[in-house]
């Protein structure tokens, strides 16, 4: 069986994001709930063993698994080369490499993402503890909503997905999906409330002038810029989902060749061109997308987006996995759009947010004890066997 977190971490990682209306595959969405998922009274206790110690209180070598997720995405995976014929253990051994690899100083990327998971692990920890100074724990009524929640989360997933993946239990399907039991996932998401809720209150006061969010928008222009692109995709792919062979490839190019030639010639509404060719499930934009640095589409598609500095009358065809893109730049965003202005207000807010938690970390306002390597290396050990490990017969 194909292991579903493994694909989406290799689709966060990778940047094989799916172009909206590109996916011909789930048209019907998740399928029906087909067995009864195990009552939550046999869910094992939640784990006791903890990475380190910050204001007292414990980092679980849960948690730490949990944020070691957010660590390796923020890992350039820009050198990383994986062969399009690749199988998914191949692929899956090619990115365990790909980390493992050290630099000049003998510090391998899995190493930098470790200590990084160790930091947010710890920044966690403080917003939860302030949060808890400033009022913001959750009753024990909010609580029993967040574990009802969860329950019905878990219970879904379970019985929607459990026999396809080989999972029985509660706790085996979180573990599959968050590296951790049900009740671990319990204990983590009411300090995520209460820190959330401490986060959201500080930020509320957080009121930058234009000056600073114009400063803030120049440092981190590449990060907010939306690039809007209208494309009309000519499709290489099968109704099955598979790739066409190189014949029927080569008509796909040729008739994105004529697309191309029927939008320079300007002679026919744009809006019609799209409608009459585009091979696209859903039309309802006319192939118009806002693409950022941190938009997930497909590789090729985001590269040649954000590469657009102005808007021109140029058109290219851009090859995916999903065939021909006939492209075109609409239209650039900055900060004097409202869109773009509001987003780098909310990344204003928690930059700054995350500055002043760093703060108290560099200052020693909060220390992190206790430190246990050997618990630290044992969680990525086992995070590795679940996120990274496959059989032959994956798709078998």
């Amino acid at each position: 069986m194909r292991k579903r977190v493994l694909a989406i971490l290799l689709a966060i990682v990778m940047g094989v994001t799916f172009l909206a209306g590109c996916n011909k595959d789930d048209k019907d969405g998740d399928p029906t709930p087909t067995a009864t998922a195990d009552p939550s009274e046999n869910d094992e206790p939640a784990t006791t063993e903890y990475i380190a110690k910050i204001g007292g209180i414990e980092i679980y070598a849960s948690e730490f698994k949990y944020f070691l997720y957010d660590a390796l995405k923020e890992v350039d995976y820009t050198d990383l080369e994986i062969p399009d014929d690749a199988s998914e253990k191949e692929t899956y051994e090619l990115m365990l490499g790909f980390l493992n690899e050290k630099d000049d100083d003998g510090v391998s990327r899995l190493d930098k993402a470790v200590e990084r998971a160790v930091e947010l692990c710890s920044l966690f920890k403080i917003a939860y503890l302030e949060g808890v100074k400033a009022g913001h724990e959750l009753s024990d009524e909010e609580k029993q909503e967040q574990y009802d929640s969860i329950n019905e989360f878990v219970n879904y997933y379970l019985s929607v997905y459990g026999e396809e993946y080989g999972v029985e239990t509660r706790d085996e399907m979180m573990r599959l999906m968050y590296s951790m039991n049900v009740n671990d996932y319990k204990r983590l998401a009411i300090q995520q409330e209460c820190a959330n809720n401490y986060a959201k209150d500080v930020m509320e006061g957080f009121k930058p002038s234009d000056d600073e969010l114009k400063e803030f928008y120049e440092e981190h222009e590449d990060t907010y810029r939306i690039v809007t692109v209208r494309h009309i995709l000519i499709s290489t792919m099968d109704e099955e989902g598979e790739p066409l062979d190189d014949e029927e490839k080569a008509e796909k190019l040729e008739r994105a060749e004529r697309v191309k030639q029927l939008v320079e010639s300007g002679e026919h509404e744009i809006d019609a061109l799209v409608k009459g060719y585009s091979d696209e499930t859903d039309l309802s934009n006319l192939g118009l997308y806002d693409v950022s640095k941190n938009s997930n589409f497909v590789k090729e598609f985001k590269e040649w987006a954000l590469k657009q500095t102005e808007v021109t009358d140029v058109v290219e065809i851009v090859e995916t996995q999903f065939g021909y893109h006939v492209m075109m730049c609409e239209e650039i965003k900055t900060i004097e759009d409202e869109k773009v202005k509001n987003t780098v207000l909310e990344g204003y807010k928690n930059d700054t947010f995350d500055k002043q938690t760093k703060q108290l970390l560099t200052d020693k306002t909060y220390e992190l004890t206790e430190r246990n390597d050997d618990v630290i290396k044992k969680s990525v050990e086992d995070y590795i066997t679940i996120m990274f490990n496959t059989d032959e017969d994956d798709d078998k």
